[in-house]
């Protein structure tokens, strides 16, 4: 009746976008790329689900999310 699920319908992509890094792994790269060349030296991840929810995608962010990221500033991309 309420609760998350609830209030998420009112919620558009758009402010999920503002707010929040949701997506593939090349979509995810790329906007850590960009708010790091904004400035930004530290993000937060907010993991929901079972354990092995989490386990799981914390491995894909490690092995496909961070590599991209990396591989930008290695090229001189990043700072």
């Amino acid at each position: 009746e309420g609760g998350q699920n609830a209030a998420a319908k009112y919620v558009t992509a758009r402010e999920v976008d503002a707010v929040a890094i949701v997506g593939d792994a090349a979509h995810c790269a790329e906007k850590i790329r960009a708010i790091a060349s904004a400035g930004v030296t530290a993000l937060t991840l907010l993991v929901r689900g079972s354990m092995a929810d989490k386990e799981r995608i914390l491995r894909q962010f490690a092995e496909q999310v961070i590599p991209q990221t990396e591989m930008e500033a290695a090229a001189g991309g990043g700072r």
